[in-house]
């Protein structure tokens, strides 16, 4: 009588596509001799059904890459010689970093205030922020993230030496249907500049609404947002 066995996924299998060896970026074929003996895989304490039948070569265990991929859920694809296992059967995108004051902006209020600062004249930062605020209001930028974004960050504050010291700022962060996802708190000229970081997972745009008080018409005010930077799958 065979003797059985219970394999976990992950303790050991290795996982092998239903494709002919390949070496080097070439096909070739040659016969091994296996052993079969009913090996059973188990996921997460459920037995699943495995075809074709998993194989032992060499002291390793081999179960199809086809039939793992379903008993996860996901989708399988073998393509220019790689084996893909992932919710869409494809190569999984990675984050990037955007530089989002390099990137054009959806809209922004009172038309364009948005300025990207330069260094020296030459080299743009990620410096952006609006000509002096004269009047008490809130101002927003938006920008479309696509719904492919994980995380923004910034820093912000008054970024301008010159201005006045009486208005005070606040910072916050929506999406489209205008769910807060973010807020500073009060700040004032002289602070140290607020590092914000959070998750924007699933968001089809970022509305950056800056509200500004007690602005003095004749020194005004800078607000602004440096190093303004998205996590993202797009652009």
């Amino acid at each position: 009588m065979k003797k059985r066995m219970l394999v976990q996924i992950l303790a050991g299998i290795v996982i092998v596509s239903s494709i002919p060896l390949m070496t080097s970026g070439a096909s070739t074929k040659r016969k091994i001799d296996v052993i079969y003996q009913g090996i059973k895989v188990v996921v997460d304490n459920v037995e699943k059904k495995i075809s074709p039948e998993p194989f032992i070569y060499n002291g390793e265990v081999y179960v199809p890459a086809k039939a793992i991929a379903g008993t996860l859920n996901k989708k399988y694809t073998f393509k220019n010689n790689k084996v893909y296992i992932s919710n869409t059967g494809s190569a999984v995108k990675e984050y990037r970093e955007i530089d989002l004051a390099k990137k054009p902006y959806i809209s922004a209020d009172s038309g364009e205030l948005i300025k990207v600062e330069t260094i020296g004249g030459k080299v743009p930062s990620t410096n952006i922020y609006y000509n002096p605020i004269e009047q008490d209001g809130t101002y927003t930028l938006v920008y479309a993230l696509n719904g492919l974004a994980k995380s923004l960050s910034c820093n912000v504050g008054h970024l301008s030496q010159w201005g006045s010291d009486t208005p005070e700022m606040q910072f916050s962060f929506y999406d489209e249907n205008d769910k807060l996802l973010y807020s500073t708190g009060i700040m004032k000229k002289g602070m140290d500049l607020f590092p914000v970081n959070f998750n924007v997972i699933g968001a089809l745009q970022i509305k950056i609404k800056i509200t500004v008080s007690g602005s003095d018409s004749i020194y005004g005010s800078y607000p602004g947002l440096k190093d303004l930077k998205i996590l993202t799958t797009d652009y």
